[in-house]
């Protein structure tokens, strides 16, 4: 059972702040090189010990309803910027916090001046003045950000992962496949220690041969084809005569004698029936002895979607011939046919590489659908098509002696990625908390954000236990930043509440005093009131 609680006034501010406290504490210290590390409790597995501010901000439930009603809100401010920028989620809950602490003391030392006879400070103003000079910091930050260059890419990524070998190997990574790259971070169970990066040029989705009879190499059981035509279909195919007319009549007479068939989804299985299969394995084992006949390869493809076969399709340069559009197997020609300079096909996967296709409509239409896409999975999903289309994928695997140590080694390389690629937008500025220190310098003293811009600064100095001096190599993507700032702000308007209304839990103990009271209501004499004196057993009875 639950009971309403509802607080006003100076009470609820200081119940809203003590939320705002615990979040601080919990995230704010983990800021910079210096910031300590948080350990999180898992099901089944070994704990997470990490220092990323989102991560952290997931697991914050806090007792008090009304503090946690003030500590959500701040934590959707990291949660925020983590889905915005991957990074910047501690320095974002630094700003915010500042800001609430900042303001609740002007409200409180206003609520004391007014019950003396003098002003009380207004919130909503106080909220609008944060708007207005959180457009002019925006503004100077912006002024002061530098175009990134290859050369500055190696600072993005150690200011982010602190770790300067493994930087310089993403750096490499990053720099090779390039703006567009989508990078996978996995687990190495083969290596104790240290990181190993792989590239995957062209496309690579899950698939197999419909047949290992098929398969060119028995040893290596791989099926390898170099220029090849290619027909992308989620028809399912039921006999070879489909294509009888186009190969017998186009396709022969050229000397084309290879020819891949990609399949996807049809109807629940995947489209090839067996006499699909025996009849093209029976065409490829006459080949094999030396005939003429016409080499056929089926793929299965079954974790494809329609709109992932015309990514394919667009690769190679040829037309999808897609059953949900009416598009019929007998009208295929030449025409419709893509080419690929090397397809090789395992048991598991598929890889195409050289497609002959033009794929930047297609990139541009997926990247417009990424910035559209609000769920943080499917959007991952898009930049790794995006990567296939254009110019591969990269792949690094983490090793580490245990669980908790690899898994705190993933999260700062997924970090260091996500700092890199937003660079590549809008530049970078000075790294450490020094760029919105200048900032808060050139606004003043008399900001309403000075002490929340150079909040980070002082955080990371306290991190570190005294006077630091920050290199001009530590750098900080301006997206990053700009993200951080303009997120705190947002969630400030916490500020503008003076009254909570929560629930919370009844104790067994009030659940079952809230019970008697409803089964057996008091009455001046009842025997259960304290003052009553008069108790004998003819009343307990």
């Amino acid at each position: 059972m639950w009971k309403k609680i509802i607080l006003e006034g100076s009470e609820a501010r200081d119940k809203f702040l003590k939320g705002v406290e615990v979040v601080d504490r919990v995230i704010g210290n983990t800021l910079g090189p210096w910031g300590r590390n948080r350990i999180l409790q898992t099901k089944y597995k070994a704990p997470f010990i990490i220092n990323d501010g989102a991560n952290i901000a997931r697991r914050i439930v806090l007792d008090d309803p009304l503090e946690d009603l003030a500590a959500q809100t701040i934590i959707e401010v990291s949660l925020r910027t983590a889905e915005q920028a991957g990074d910047g989620t501690t320095a974002s809950v630094v700003i915010a916090s500042e800001i609430v602490r900042h303001c609740m003391k002007i409200l409180k030392e206003g609520d004391k001046s007014f019950l003396e006879g003098g002003n009380q400070s207004n919130p909503m103003q106080m909220w609008r003045d944060i708007l207005s000079e959180r457009d002019k910091a925006v503004a100077i930050l912006k002024s002061k950000s530098k175009e990134l260059k290859d050369k500055d890419l190696d600072n993005i990524i150690s200011t982010s992962l602190e770790n300067l070998e493994y930087s310089k190997t993403l750096g490499e990574l990053l720099r090779t496949i390039g703006t567009d790259g989508y990078i996978s971070v996995e687990d190495n169970w083969a290596t104790k220690y240290g990181i190993t990066t792989e590239i995957t040029t062209g496309m690579r989705f899950l698939g197999t041969y419909a047949s290992p009879y098929l398969a060119t190499s028995s040893n290596q059981k791989e099926a390898v084809w170099e220029d090849t035509h290619v027909i992308i279909t989620n028809h399912k195919l039921e006999t070879i005569n489909v294509f009888k007319e186009m190969i017998e009549k186009e396709i022969l007479p050229r000397g084309i004698r290879k020819l891949v068939i990609i399949g996807g989804y049809s109807e629940g299985a995947v489209g090839f029936s067996n006499n699909f299969v025996e009849t093209i394995a029976k065409a490829m084992f006459n080949s094999a002895k030396g005939g003429d006949a016409m080499q056929i390869l089926a793929i299965k493809a079954p974790s494809l979607t329609s709109t992932e076969l015309e990514d394919v399709a667009t690769f190679c340069g040829a037309t999808f011939i897609d059953k949900n559009l009416g598009v019929e197997l007998p009208v295929v020609k030449l025409q419709h046919l893509g080419l690929a300079k090397k397809i090789s096909v395992t048991d598991s996967e598929v890889n195409i590489i050289g497609g002959k296709g033009k794929t930047e409509e297609r990139i541009k239409v997926l990247k417009e659908q990424v910035e559209l896409e609000k769920d943080q999975m499917f959007a991952e999903k898009l930049k790794r098509r995006i990567a296939s289309l254009s110019s591969g994928v990269g792949i690094i695997r983490v090793g580490a002696q245990t669980e908790s140590e690899r898994s705190y080694l993933k999260y700062k390389l997924e970090d260091a990625v996500s700092a890199a690629k937003v660079a590549r937008e809008e530049g970078y500025v000075k790294g450490g908390g020094l760029a919105l220190k200048e900032v808060a310098e050139e606004l003043g003293k008399d900001s309403i954000l000075y002490s929340a811009l150079m909040a980070p600064y002082e955080r990371i100095k306290q991190n570190a236990g005294g006077n630091i001096v920050i290199s001009k190599e530590v750098i900080d993507p301006t997206k990053v930043v700009r993200l951080s700032l303009e997120n705190a702000c947002s969630g400030s308007i916490l500020i503008t509440a003076d009254c909570g209304i929560a629930e919370e839990k009844l104790s067994y103990q009030d659940y079952l005093e809230k019970a008697l009271q409803k089964a057996w209501p008091r009455d001046n004499n009842d025997w259960r009131d304290d003052s009553n004196q008069d108790i004998g057993a003819g009343r307990l009875i």
